[in-house]
């Protein structure tokens, strides 16, 4: 008798497990609707099968039959109601509608309005359509209905970071972690609310635990790449891309970001690989030709460069950023129209580009336009773009033109921008000597000399300025200097020459004008 009774217990325990491997199938597999109907149909069998055992057993007086019909019966109740919610999200996620969606989520909270469920998966259609509002009260609801229930605290905080309130989404992924502190999800969500805070420790210390659950979450990887990379960590960065990349060979995403990370690495040939292995994936993307073009540039393969820039702009023909590249490798094959050309197009698209402007204004620079020169300085000082060294050198272009005045001013200008190069001193210290002010010119080249000294010519322009002041031993001894580092400087004997003759010393300025002599006819 007791053996029979073992073996009846066993068949109830297998029937059991049988109804719930069932009961998996329908909820989690994609399933046709004759599918689950004859799944159904052996959850009943099984069901009935049981009954019948424990029904056996109960005649023996082993078992109370009715407080195991009413345990079969409730077991029944949650297998109908997770079975018609399971049908009625497959129709919702079938349609593109919203209101056809919630028609189908409603019934389930029409048939079981005291089930969190429910709203819960309304709330959650509702973040989709990005009413946020409305997923938040459906999620309230839930936590009303069941103030364990994690994942509507997680859903309120992705609406209220999608609102831009992070410090609020934070709160509700942290009470969805006290619930359940190995809820990866919640940690990465975490990351990503500390990252829009720019709290970029907190978020990578999200993202290193969400991995630790889950050494598989791509986006974990990528997001904390996408940090360390902004921080400069492009190691620490490439080690994230890499990693995910292992795990999602085919995300061209994932490829575009790494390339970038060789691209600033400066490892150009390993940034072109994977802009090729982006391209591959994905040959409408205008930006992977870019990238490829723009490592071709950095390699000095200008015509290789030119060739991808071409094939962006045919996927856009209005890409700012490759025709402003493209210009850049025209200006490195001294093809100054093209990239003039090129440049022309690009303020065209955007009128506020004062890079464009700049770059127009060099190039313009090389043909000696001067004033489109300075039309275009002029554009790129408005734009705020290098002003400093925008002011140096319209400055320098003025001083070209002949108007010493305006070149001055804008040397000032330059320096009151922050530009504390010795170009800037030796500019405004020549302007200074045009406009015979030779006290200010040697002020200022004082200042270049000391910034550089090795550049000669701000040696013989202080030597101008000393001889115009009639201070000619200072002169000399500059004049020297420019001398000694280039002796085949002509210039630089002649005015020695004359400045030795100011004092008297005709014999070293017969010297220095037999070297001129002597340097002519070698010329």
């Amino acid at each position: 008798m007791k053996s029979e009774k073992n073996k009846i217990t066993k068949q109830i325990g297998i029937s059991l497990a049988i109804i719930g491997i069932l009961f998996l199938a329908i909820v989690t597999l994609n399933l046709s609707k004759n599918e689950e109907i004859i799944i159904f149909c052996f959850m009943y069998g099984f069901m009935v099968f049981m009954v019948f055992n424990l029904f056996k057993i109960s005649k023996a007086g082993d078992v109370d039959i009715t407080n195991t019909i009413n345990t079969l019966n409730k077991l029944q109740e949650d297998l109908e109601r997770k079975t018609f919610i399971q049908d009625m999200l497959n129709h919702a996620n079938m349609e593109f509608e919203i209101n056809e969606k919630m028609a189908y989520v409603n019934k389930i909270i029409e048939k079981y309005d005291d089930c969190a469920d429910g709203y819960y998966y309304r709330g959650d259609f509702y973040i989709k359509f990005e009413k946020f509002y409305s997923a938040i009260k459906d999620f309230e609801k839930v936590i009303q209905l069941d103030k364990n229930y994690k994942e509507a605290y997680r859903g309120k905080g992705v609406c209220y970071s999608r609102l831009g309130d992070n410090d609020l989404a934070i709160k509700n992924y942290e009470k969805a972690l006290q619930i359940d502190p190995n809820y990866e999800v919640a940690y990465y969500n975490l990351g990503v609310s500390y990252s829009n805070l720019k709290e970029y420790d907190k978020a990578m210390e999200s993202y290193r635990k969400a991995l630790e659950l889950d050494e598989n979450d791509v986006s974990a990887y990528y997001n904390r790449g996408r940090i360390l990379a902004y921080l400069g960590r492009y190691k620490e960065a490439l080690k994230d891309f890499t990693n995910a990349i292992n795990l999602e060979k085919y995300d061209e995403r994932l490829l575009y970001e790494r390339a970038g990370i060789f691209y600033l690495m400066k490892k150009y040939k390993d940034a072109l690989l994977d802009y090729k292995a982006f391209v591959n994936l994905a040959p409408h993307m205008k930006e992977g030709y870019l990238g490829m073009a723009d490592c071709y540039c950095q390699m000095n393969q200008m015509n290789n460069a030119i060739e991808y820039y071409n094939k962006s702009i045919e996927i856009d023909p209005n890409y700012e950023e490759s025709y402003f590249n493209r210009s850049v490798a025209y200006l490195k094959q001294d093809d100054l129209r093209k990239a003039i050309k090129d440049l022309d197009k690009v303020i065209g698209l955007n009128p506020k580009n004062g890079e464009a402007y700049y770059n127009r204004a060099l190039a313009y620079g090389r043909i000696e336009n001067h004033t489109k020169v300075i039309r275009d300085f002029s554009k790129a000082i408005k734009m705020g773009y290098k002003v400093g060294k925008s002011y140096c050198n319209r400055g320098k272009e003025y001083s070209l033109t002949g108007n010493f005045k305006k070149a001055k001013d804008d040397y000032t200008r330059s320096i009151e921008h922050g530009y504390d190069s010795y170009i800037v001193y030796m500019g405004r210290g020549a302007a200074n000597l045009d406009l015979e002010e030779y006290n200010e010119a040697i002020l200022d080249f004082n200042k270049a000399i000391e910034l550089d000294n090795t550049k000669l010519g701000n040696y013989y322009y202080r030597g101008l300025a000393y001889y115009n002041l009639k201070q000619y031993k200072e002169a000399i001894d500059d004049f020297s200097v420019a001398i000694e580092g280039c002796p085949s400087d002509i210039r630089s004997y002649e005015k020695r020459g004359d400045a030795y003759c100011r004092i008297g010393d005709y014999d070293n300025a017969i010297k220095d004008f037999f070297m001129i002599s002597r340097l002519e006819q070698k010329s």
